[in-house]
């Protein structure tokens, strides 16, 4: 297992704006460290650089990506660029090699391309891909080679390969979700993957063919009233869904062989909504954006079950949205 996060970036929709946190390594605990740092407007999505320089915002509402570095010993944010993104971007993702970013505009049906600055983290356009019908998520095998869009009006999963030299996308399959898919989650083994269904209040599972990436549906199970995000252990052993409307956490526990979940526990959640949910790196701990209460929880896991404990609630900005870890 890997070391502990160091610092929690949380971006919130209506004060438009990016908060750093700095973690206690043994507790967890959230200590707000700097001002907030301005976004755009409505700030969905957050994603980090895997090289932990730099974080990107898509802005729903100014359709733009904020780009922001951040300083390597005290985690602190300054903006770098703002460049413009589709209609409504909803979600942003970054390749593993650190070489491209992905936008997901969901008022455009269709994804940004951008080419990353090795040293700078400033972005360069560089062409679009078609969607499905309002795509509102993506993520990234962790090979790199292979995407995948939740399209929120089509109710399914569009898998694209992803072009090693480029970055380019090109679809290969869909799969039918839930309704209204909202989130997806890869894990880290490359071999499941899960969608967190908004209306149909359940989580998809799938298959991964590890040589092609194509998904193969294992079927639903249960959530809470509205889920809207899921968050894989790094073990792979437990699966967490925050569920905005009944505010509540599931925990899961995944098949090894098959990936399939099977619900163990359900806890009221820090505050009302949680809409994101991360795991720490170190499998210790657990985050909750509140975007009801505009506030962060953070959690205990428990090692054997992954059972989580409430633990600190700490102020946030207004409707806390999204939430990324860094280490």
């Amino acid at each position: 297992m890997t070391a502990t996060a160091r610092f929690l970036y949380v971006a919130s929709l209506k004060s438009n704006d990016i908060a750093t946190y700095a973690l206690d390594a043994a507790s967890g605990r959230l200590t707000e460290i700097a001002p907030r740092v301005a976004a755009g407007a409505d700030p969905f999505a957050l994603a980090l650089h895997p090289s932990g320089a730099f974080l990107y915002a898509a802005n729903g509402d100014s359709d733009n990506v904020s780009v922001y570095t951040i300083h390597a010993r005290s985690g602190v944010i300054a903006p770098a660029q703002t460049i413009a993104a589709g209609s409504k971007p909803r979600a942003i993702a970054v390749h593993p090699s650190g070489k491209f970013v992905y936008v997901v505009n969901a008022g455009a049906d269709n994804l940004s391309l951008y080419n990353v600055h090795p040293r700078a983290g400033t972005l360069t356009p560089a062409g679009t891909a078609a969607g499905g019908r309002f795509p509102l998520a993506m993520t990234l095998h962790p090979s790199g080679r292979f995407a995948y869009v939740a399209n929120g009006d089509s109710d399914d999963v569009g898998t694209y390969a992803v072009a090693a030299e480029t970055g380019a996308l090109k679809r290969t399959a869909f799969e039918y979700t839930g309704k209204r898919p909202i989130f997806l989650a890869v894990d880290s083994s490359g071999r499941f993957a899960y969608a967190a269904n908004l209306v149909s209040n359940d989580i998809s599972q799938y298959r991964i063919e590890t040589r092609t990436g194509a998904l193969t549906s294992a079927g639903k199970t249960p959530a809470g009233t509205r889920p809207r995000s899921v968050a894989i252990h790094p073990a792979g052993r437990f699966v967490y869904v925050a569920n905005a409307v009944s505010s509540d956490l599931v925990v899961y526990q995944s098949d090894p062989k098959t990936g399939a979940l099977t619900e163990t526990r359900r806890l009221n959640a820090g505050g009302r909504q949680p809409v994101s949910i991360t795991v720490d790196p170190s499998g210790r701990f657990a985050y909750t954006a509140n975007l009801g209460s505009s506030n962060v929880s953070l959690y205990a896991l428990e090692r054997t079950t992954g059972a989580l404990a409430l633990v600190q609630t700490v102020s946030a900005g207004k409707e806390p949205v999204s939430a990324v870890l860094k280490s």
